[in-house]
């Protein structure tokens, strides 16, 4: 094969309920319990909660290899982010954000509106039709949710509706 040509890309890796069951030791009752928690007649939205060091990230990242069926989902397909003190509605939903930019030796100041880690997310999803996607939060208790979140606070009860964000 010469340099030039592409390369074939490795198959993916599936990722099956055996897998997760391994890598997590829980039982086949837990496992099926959280598998209906997210299942298409339920809010699709689940909350771990526990003492520090429990594993709750940990069964959380497996248990969206398993959604998606991918032992290494790529980033269109899981995505996982921190919550702490200072996070805020322009990182994780949108907002206006400073871009210096020097034309014709001066320096210029914009202010678009950016996309934030969460609509991204969605952007990404979107494209992909009914593939299954996961977007885990980690440490949700260390973030000021209303502040984060905003207005698609009522998104989080009622998912039917349509809320117009601020920006865009």
């Amino acid at each position: 094969a010469g340099e030039d040509e592409d390369e074939p890309e490795p198959p993916e890796k599936p990722y099956d309920r055996a897998d997760f069951l391994a890598d997590t030791h829980l039982t086949e009752e837990s496992a099926d319990e959280l598998l209906a928690l997210l299942g298409p007649h339920s809010k699709q939205q689940v909350v771990f909660y526990g003492p520090p060091g429990t594993g709750k990230t940990y069964v959380a990242r497996h248990l969206a290899k398993l959604l998606t069926g991918l032992a290494e989902p790529p980033p269109e397909r899981l995505t996982i982010v921190q919550f702490h003190p200072a996070y805020a509605y322009e990182e994780f939903i949108e907002g206006i954000r400073p871009k210096a930019e020097s034309r014709d030796g001066q320096q210029w100041m914009e202010y678009p509106v950016r996309p934030g880690t969460f609509v991204r997310f969605c952007r990404r999803a979107a494209q992909l039709g009914d593939a299954p996607c996961v977007f885990i939060i980690d440490e949700i208790n260390r973030g000021n949710i209303p502040r984060i979140f905003g207005e698609l606070m009522l998104l989080l009860e009622y998912r039917d509706l349509r809320v117009p964000l601020p920006y865009s």
